[in-house]
């Protein structure tokens, strides 16, 4: 027969409000000169092709309805690369 597995305690008390060890939370983390929900981001893609209106796609994924159109159109799509 397997052993029961043991209870988690929770990391608070119960008797302590979760809003005060989230306040008290984000005062340590201004203390420490960072904003609170500041962290890793995903950087920004770069453009890599630019529409004739102004639009954008980074090359990342599933081509951009509006290159694809203009490439089924018969339009070479190197034109709307850009140099970055």
């Amino acid at each position: 027969m397997p052993k029961p597995r043991p209870t988690r305690k929770s990391p608070l008390p119960s008797t302590q409000p979760r809003t005060l060890v989230v306040s008290s939370s984000e005062a340590e983390i201004r203390q420490l000169g960072f904003k609170p929900g500041e962290g890793k981001r995903k950087p920004e893609q770069a453009v890599k092709y630019r529409g004739p209106n102004g639009e954008t796609w980074s090359g990342v994924g599933a081509m951009a309805s509006w290159l694809k159109k203009l490439q089924e159109a018969g339009e070479e799509i190197a034109r709307y690369r850009t140099s970055a």
